[in-house]
C-alpha cells in the first residue's frame, strides 16, 4: 500500500504547464532519468548472451524510452539512426529496381549491406577511425592481430577494398557500397539491346526466355557479394578484437517505423536486419538491439514470407513490452512524486494524495483511469496530464474535472488509434463510425445489416487497400459475399486494434487484445459472442453505458 505523504496538497495550487510527462520519449528525457521503470524488458535487452534483441509492442508502450535508457547507463552505445543511412540511395536507384521488378531476390545483398554497415560503425567506434591516418593505424593492428591465420586474412582485403570511404558519413559508405552493387550487376548481366529503359518501368516490360535469363544470371552476381570475406571480418571482430567480457558493446536502432524509405522496401530491410542480429550473435560481447511497433514487426513477416519461412523461428528475438496495473501505478506514483519535488515539496507526494480515492461509485479513481488505457505509459500519462489542465489554479482535483477530462483524452485516443494503425487499416476512422452511440456491451449478432449499412457504401468509394474492407464491401454489394464476411472482417480488426473486447461464451471474460494472448479469427465469431466497446472509447464515440449483470466493465 502507498504511504500517504504529510505534505497538505490541498494547500497548494496547480499551475499552468503541470505535467507528468510528454508522449514523445524523446522530450521526456528529464522523467526517464528520474522515474524510469524496468520491468524486464531493459534487462533483457542489455544481457548479451540473451537472444533478445527486438525490442517489440504498441506504439507508447516505452520502446523508445528504452532506447534512451540503454543508451544513458551503458559505457559503449553506438545509435544508428535510420534518417541517416540515406537508404532512399536504394530505392531511387534505377537499377535495383529493375532487377526487383523482374524478380531478382536482393535479400542477400541487403544482408551484406547490414553487416557493412555494423561492422564498420563497429570498428569506427573501437578504433575511432576519424581519418585516413586513423584508418591506417586500424589496418596495421588488425595486421598484427591475423598475420598468423592465413584464413583471416581475407578480413584485411575487405577492409582495403572498402576503405576509401571508412570514416565517412554512414550515408556516404552506403552509397559507395550500393554503387558497386550496380556496377556488378551491369558487369555480370548482358543488358545490351533490351528495348526496355533499365528501370521499374522497363522491368514490367520484360518477359518469357529474356526475364529467365536475366533473373539467372543476376542472381548469380548477387550469390556473389562478398559475404565470405565480411564474414571472415566478423570472425575476427568476434575472435581477437570484441574479446574483453568486461567491455559491452551495444548498437541500438530506433524509429524503424517512421518513413525513412518507401514501405515495400522498408518491410525487406527490416528484415535483413534481423537477419543481420543472427549473424551478429556470434559477438559475443557486442549485441545490437532495435525497436519495432508491434503491427509493423507483423507486416514485415507478413509481406517478406518466403518458402519455408518459420515465423516462431524469430520469436527468440523478441522482446515483448507489456505493462499491468500495478507497473503502471508504480509507474505513476514516482512521476507525481518527481513533479512535486521539482515544484512544490520535498516530501513523496503520489497519486493517492492528489486524487480522490475513489471516482464516484465505481470503484478506486486509479482503476478508472487505468480501465482507459491500452495499458501503456502514454495512456496513462496522456490522461494524468490532461486531468491537470482542467484543475489550473485549484488545489483539489474531483470527480468532475475527471469527467471533463476524458472527454478530451478519449477524443484523442481515438484519433491516435486511427493514426497508429493507419498503414495497415486506411479505412479505419471511417469503419469505427460502425460503433458509434452503440451500447458498451453488445452481443454480435445485434450488429446488424441496418447498422453497418452507412459505413460499407462510403468504404464502396474507396480505393484498395491493405485492409481490403474497400474490396470486401463491393463484394457484399454485388453479391459476390455474404454480409457476415463484412461483420465478422470489422470486428476481427476492432479487436486486433484494441477497440472491442470480446466475451466468447459465458464462462470466459473479456478479453481485450492489448493484454490477453486470446486471437480472434472472423470464424470464432457466432451466436452468443459478446462485445464491448474499449472504455478509452466510450465518450468519443458517445456509447451508451449499460450494465448487465455479469459484465466486466473495462479490461
Amino acid at each position: 500500500m502507498a504511504k500517504i505523504s504529510k505534505f497538505p496538497v490541498n494547500k497548494i495550487a496547480f499551475r499552468t504547464g503541470v505535467r507528468i510527462g510528454f508522449a514523445d520519449a524523446e522530450d521526456d528525457i528529464e522523467f526517464l532519468d528520474q522515474c524510469y521503470i524496468d520491468i524486464g524488458h531493459v534487462e533483457q535487452a542489455l544481457a548479451t548472451e540473451d537472444p533478445g534483441s527486438i525490442l517489440v509492442g504498441r506504439t507508447g508502450c516505452g520502446k523508445t524510452a528504452a532506447i534512451l535508457k540503454i543508451i544513458s547507463t551503458q559505457d559503449h552505445v553506438i545509435r544508428i539512426d535510420p534518417e541517416d543511412l540515406a537508404l532512399n540511395f536504394i530505392s531511387n536507384s534505377n537499377i535495383l529496381s529493375f532487377f526487383h521488378g523482374i524478380g531478382v531476390d536482393l535479400d542477400l545483398f541487403f544482408q551484406l549491406l547490414w553487416r557493412h554497415v555494423l561492422c564498420v560503425e563497429l570498428l569506427n567506434y573501437h578504433y575511432n577511425i576519424r581519418d585516413v591516418n586513423d584508418f591506417q593505424k586500424a589496418i596495421e593492428s588488425i595486421k598484427g592481430i591475423v598475420v598468423k591465420n592465413e584464413g583471416k586474412k581475407l578480413s584485411l582485403e575487405y577492409l582495403e577494398e572498402w576503405g576509401t570511404h571508412f570514416w565517412e558519413q554512414t550515408q556516404e559508405r552506403i552509397k559507395e557500397i550500393v554503387t558497386g552493387f550496380e556496377n556488378d550487376l551491369q558487369a555480370g548481366v548482358d543488358l545490351t539491346n533490351l528495348g526496355v529503359p533499365l528501370n521499374a518501368q522497363g522491368s514490367a516490360k520484360i518477359h518469357g526466355e529474356k526475364k529467365f535469363e536475366l533473373v539467372t544470371d543476376a542472381t548469380k552476381v548477387v550469390n556473389e557479394v562478398q559475404i565470405k570475406k565480411l564474414s571472415v571480418l566478423m570472425n575476427v571482430i568476434a575472435d581477437d578484437i570484441f574479446t574483453n567480457k568486461q567491455n559491452k558493446y551495444y548498437i541500438v536502432i530506433d524509429k524503424l517505423d517512421e518513413n525513412w524509405v518507401d514501405d515495400a522496401l522498408r518491410y525487406r530491410l527490416i528484415r535483413s536486419l534481423i537477419e543481420a542480429i543472427k549473424a551478429f550473435r556470434k559477438i559475443r560481447t557486442v549485441k545490437l538491439v532495435i525497436a519495432l511497433r508491434q503491427d509493423l514487426i507483423e507486416r514485415v513477416y507478413k509481406y517478406t514470407k518466403s518458402g519455408g519461412f518459420q515465423e516462431e523461428k524469430y520469436e527468440d528475438f523478441h522482446i515483448p513490452i507489456t505493462w499491468n496495473r500495478d507497473n503502471l501505478y508504480l509507474l505513476v506514483n514516482r512521476r507525481i512524486g518527481e513533479l512535486f519535488r521539482r515544484q512544490y515539496t520535498k516530501e513523496n507526494v503520489q497519486f493517492n494524495d492528489i486524487f480522490p480515492s475513489r471516482y464516484r461509485q465505481q470503484g478506486k479513481t486509479f482503476d478508472y483511469l487505468i480501465q482507459r488505457t491500452q495499458m501503456r505509459p502514454r495512456d496513462i500519462i496522456a490522461f494524468i496530464n490532461t486531468i491537470f489542465i482542467q484543475v489550473v489554479g485549484k488545489n483539489t482535483i474531483t470527480a468532475e474535472d475527471i469527467d471533463k477530462a476524458e472527454i478530451i483524452y478519449s477524443k484523442k485516443r481515438l484519433r491516435a488509434l486511427c493514426t497508429e494503425w493507419k498503414d495497415e487499416y486506411p479505412n479505419l476512422e471511417l469503419c469505427l463510425e460502425v460503433l458509434r452511440r452503440m451500447p458498451t456491451r453488445i452481443d454480435y449478432w445485434d450488429l446488424s445489416e441496418e447498422i453497418f449499412e452507412r459505413t460499407i457504401l462510403s468504404l464502396c468509394d474507396r480505393p484498395e487497400a491493405p485492409d481490403n474492407m474497400p474490396q470486401i464491401a463491393n463484394n457484399f454489394m454485388y453479391d459476390r459475399c455474404s454480409f457476415e464476411k463484412v461483420r465478422s472482417n470489422l470486428v476481427t480488426i476492432f479487436y486486433k486494434i484494441g477497440a472491442v473486447g470480446v466475451k466468447p461464451n459465458k464462462s470466459e471474460p473479456v478479453h481485450f487484445s492489448f493484454h490477453s494472448s486470446y486471437e480472434l479469427h472472423p470464424e470464432d465469431l457466432e451466436k452468443g459472442v459478446r462485445l464491448s466497446v474499449a472504455p478509452m472509447l466510450w465518450s468519443a464515440l458517445g456509447n451508451m453505458r449499460v450494465r448487465r449483470k455479469g459484465d466486466i466493465i473495462g479490461p
